[in-house]
């Protein structure tokens, strides 16, 4: 069985024209890689070497030998076979880039970069079945030897014999390797063609599976509205054309009016906490929390009229605010009051006037 290597930086030690060389015929290939990662667009052409290899016959037995990171991660999905070494590292992460320029060539670049994490993701679902592939790649996650397979990520491994004992070594070992490749795409930020990789991602963009965060957007991007993709401005519009997302967006406004609700609620018992044995302070938080009258424009000067008042509603008319002394000097319990509203003295008593 031939064995062709991905070993060191992809785009400085590894080219793909080199790899697909290296894939011909029908035969049965040892792919052993070990390499930090690098360049996106040697990357996907790897790749695709490897996955036209197989479509024309041939077989890919993947091996990761001591770590496969960043890029290198997305070779291996490609083969028929994932094993690893009993000490190896596998780490994924979203996709980066240097740049500069104004904000429009910012904004292409975020683009660029949204699709390539968006290709990312759908391989390594496809792979791995699961479905949280985005908060690993946002947190940056580091798997090490037997959590590789548990992840879903490889199929088998295999002792190693040498090299990191623990996870804590091996992730350290990974991280200075990753180091310098950074060190050498900064050098050479011109490698990361990045141009390219967008040509080619959407070349293949029939393919790409929209990440949960994306899917969520109700407009679609400019290049799909010149496909001919319905642009959806209105409820009505989104309910037709996309029932699963208006029914999402209608939980998420459910939720997050509840939340406002809950929030509001807590805010008046704050109020009321000021003078729990105040029986006019608590009918009118009372009354606030069932109408929603804290809206009210005067509900910070009933409060202070409440908190000024200590007698018992029982057989008396609530005070007004009209009786609320003027002047700029609180009591105790209106500094407490105003400390909550975030007034001064002299607000608090203009608003209670």
């Amino acid at each position: 069985m031939k064995t062709v290597y991905i070993d060191g930086v992809i785009g400085w030690d590894v080219l793909a024209a080199d790899v697909r060389k290296e894939l011909t015929g029908k035969e049965e290939i040892d792919l052993a890689i070990s390499s930090p990662g690098g360049s996106v667009y040697e990357g996907l052409a790897i790749a695709n070497a490897v996955r036209d290899f197989r479509k024309n016959g041939g077989k890919v037995n993947a091996r990761i030998i001591g770590m496969a990171a960043s890029m290198a991660t997305y070779i291996p999905l490609f083969a028929d076979t994932i094993s690893i070494e009993d000490n190896a590292v596998f780490m994924i992460h979203n996709s980066w880039s240097l740049a500069i320029g104004n904000r429009k060539e910012m904004n292409k670049q975020a683009e660029i970069l949204a699709g390539i994490d968006s290709l990312l993701n759908k391989e390594y679902a496809k792979k791995s079945g699961r479905d949280d592939i985005e908060d690993l790649m946002d947190n940056e996650t580091y798997l090490f030897g037997q959590e590789i397979i548990d992840y879903g990520f490889a199929d088998s491994m295999e002792t190693a014999g040498d090299g990191a004992t623990d996870k804590k070594e091996a992730v350290a070992v990974a991280k200075n390797a990753m180091s310098e490749m950074f060190s050498k795409m900064q050098a050479e930020p011109d490698k990361q063609n990045l141009g390219k990789v967008a040509a080619m991602i959407k070349e293949f963009k029939g393919e790409i599976q929209k990440t949960p965060a994306e899917s969520r957007e109700i407009k679609p991007a400019p290049e799909a509205e010149k496909q001919g993709v319905p642009k959806m401005e209105t409820l009505n519009e989104l309910k037709k054309e996309a029932p699963e997302l208006y029914a999402e967006a209608v939980e998420k406004g459910k939720e997050e009016g509840i939340k406002a609700e809950r929030e509001r609620r807590n805010s008046i018992k704050e109020f009321a906490k000021i003078d729990p044995e105040n029986e006019v302070l608590k009918n009118l938080c009372d009354e606030a929390i069932e109408s929603g009258s804290m809206n009210d424009s005067l509900f910070g000067a009933k409060v202070t009229n409440a908190l000024n008042s200590k007698q018992k509603l029982e057989g008396e008319n609530a005070p007004t605010v009209e009786t609320i002394v003027a002047g700029s000097v609180l009591t105790g319990e209106e500094k407490s009051l105003a400390d909550a509203l975030g007034l001064t003295a002299e607000e608090m008593k203009k608003g209670a006037k």
